[in-house]
């Protein structure tokens, strides 16, 4: 990807962390959100227009260019041997889950069975990793880039599909805040290619909505967990029918 379509990427992530919409730009610039949307799928403006949706989101072109250079250094994927050390100790695997969601050692320390020094140690583990920058007084500063994404079939994976994920099926998913579809059908391939496409947009805007929410006191956070899956497929049931 070129350095321009890099920073055209980081702006559309600039917008949805600002909680605005492409309809909501587009009036700003009085033009058509189709407009707008064709920005982000084509990956290319002017300059111009790049400064104009950055005067709507409050910001000055130089602190767009910073936000692309600090995405640029982030960490986009783990190698093979560091999931293996993620998954090879659950304590830190926790922990990694805790910073990833902003939490404070205090706060750990008072939800769960960790002593300030246990956590310090894991900190230092996640900073050897690459995934923080552990500063004085146990602070850190995440090196996870927005679109980090775990090796396929790697040991993370394979940890999920062995311990978590019969676990996150396992209910009827009827409570508040609950919800589970199942959708099947045969499709063109084009249509098959739409679905992956909003799965993956949905996937880019819960990572911006995360994001954005880590201003959020955790008291007034939950834990959210969304499995997003499609394939071609048909039930082992049904197999038995086939020619």
């Amino acid at each position: 990807m070129s350095e321009s379509s890099e920073i055209i990427s980081t702006l559309k992530r600039a917008i949805k962390t600002s909680g605005m919409t492409y309809a909501n730009v587009a009036n700003e610039l009085s033009v058509s959100e189709a407009t707008i949307k064709r920005i982000f799928s084509v990956k290319h403006c002017s300059l111009e227009r790049i400064e104009e949706i950055c005067t709507v989101l409050h910001i000055q072109l130089t602190d767009l260019i910073h936000l692309h250079e600090l995405e640029k250094n982030r960490v986009k994927q783990l190698t093979y041997e560091q999931e293996q050390q993620l998954t090879a100790d659950p304590a830190l695997l926790f922990i990694a889950v805790c910073i990833r969601n902003n939490w404070l050692v205090d706060e750990i320390t008072q939800q769960y069975r960790f002593t300030e020094h246990e956590i310090t140690r894991l900190l230092i583990k996640l900073d050897k990793l690459g995934l923080i920058d552990l500063l004085p007084g146990n602070r850190y500063k995440l090196r996870v880039s927005s679109d980090f994404r775990w090796i396929d079939k790697g040991p993370i994976e394979k940890f999920y599909e062995k311990n978590i994920q019969q676990d996150f099926l396992s209910s009827h998913f009827t409570e508040e805040g609950e919800l589970r579809l199942f959708l099947t059908g045969a499709v063109s391939q084009v249509t098959q290619q739409k679905v992956l496409g909003k799965l993956a947009e949905l996937s880019a805007d819960f990572a911006a909505w995360h994001k954005a929410d880590l201003n959020y006191p955790i008291q007034s956070r939950v834990n959210v967990s969304v499995l997003l899956a499609a394939r071609s497929w048909e039930m082992a049931l049904f197999k038995q029918f086939q020619k």
